[in-house]
């Protein structure tokens, strides 16, 4: 029965094999993706390298699930909640990489998310700015939504 951490998991690898971000420590060109890690999202510069980007890093966290109609407990009704935390002057960055994502994502059916079976994948809440504090970096997350069976 595939977890929220599951989903989490796929959900990167996912954008792994896009070449969109990569697992840290590995090290190359895409922007680290961390998942669900303690004291949340982390910020260009709070990590070691080979963890560490100076311009953007990406975290997944489970949004929580919603609960299934009635009958309809076999299916799993999860959100997904994307952190993009950038460095002063970043933000176009993120800006630029959210639709790359979002096409990835957004108004799928019945397709294969590195090896999950999603039965929907559809954006539940768009881009929004949730810290922007003076010389410091931006926050900005976007919210998905997935369907996936229990079993």
């Amino acid at each position: 029965m595939p977890s929220n951490a599951d989903l989490l998991h796929h959900l990167r690898e996912m954008l792994i094999d896009e070449g969109i971000v990569r697992r840290p420590p590995v090290v190359d060109d895409a922007y680290p993706m961390f998942i669900q890690p303690d004291g949340g999202a982390p910020a260009p510069g709070e990590k070691e390298p080979p963890e560490n980007d100076d311009e953007m890093i990406l975290t997944i966290m489970d949004g929580g699930d919603i609960p299934s109609e009635t009958f309809l407990g076999h299916i799993r009704r999860a959100t997904v909640d994307l952190y993009f935390r950038t460095a002063k002057g970043k933000t176009p960055d993120a800006m630029d990489l959210e639709p790359q994502i979002n096409a990835l994502i957004v108004d799928k059916w019945a397709w294969d998310m590195a090896g999950l079976f999603v039965l929907e994948s559809k954006l539940w809440a768009g881009m929004q700015q949730v810290r922007n504090a003076p010389g410091d970096g931006t926050t900005w997350v976007v919210k998905f939504y997935f369907e996936i069976y229990r079993d």
